[in-house]
């Protein structure tokens, strides 16, 4: 039981770590820092910021087809996804993580050890990342061009 307690605080403190963490990138790209502590919507400004919103919304979709899966397995004893289907899924995400990760570190002209910090402890690696490095002038002249883009829209 005291297992279980310990697991379930990390798990609030990398929760709670991962909304710090965005915070502390979205304000260093330009960004509206606040909405880095909303759920789902820090994913998207990360996303959107370095990758794209096409890789956003299938990571989005494969997450939610894991959880509504997960959640049927719990209430029904049986899984709708076969278990292989699940595994790939998985696999998919991660790999999908990984190269956000690799994108981010390479948006603040950092390499593959900072890709690697990144996708061992996000927050902490993420948060210093921000505070010690500068982006680059590729990232912040894309994320311009979108806030112009989407101004123009308005």
């Amino acid at each position: 039981m005291l297992f279980l307690f310990i697991l379930m605080i990390m798990n609030v403190a990398l929760f709670i770590g991962d909304f710090i963490a965005n915070f502390f990138v979205l304000k260093k790209i330009g960004e509206n820092k606040w909405l880095g502590l909303i759920p789902i919507i820090n994913d998207f400004m990360i996303f959107r910021s370095f990758w794209g919103v096409a890789p956003f919304i299938i990571y989005l979709l494969l997450s939610l087809t894991l959880n509504i899966d997960a959640i049927y397995a719990n209430l029904s004893n049986s899984t709708l996804l076969p278990a292989p289907i699940s595994i790939l899924i998985s696999i998919v995400l991660i790999f999908m993580l990984v190269r956000l990760y690799d994108k981010i570190s390479s948006a603040f002209g950092r390499g593959g050890l900072w890709t690697l910090g990144l996708v061992v402890c996000y927050p902490v690696f993420a948060t210093l990342l921000a505070i010690k490095y500068e982006p680059g002038q590729d990232i912040l002249e894309k994320i311009k061009a979108q806030k112009e883009k989407q101004n123009k829209k308005c």
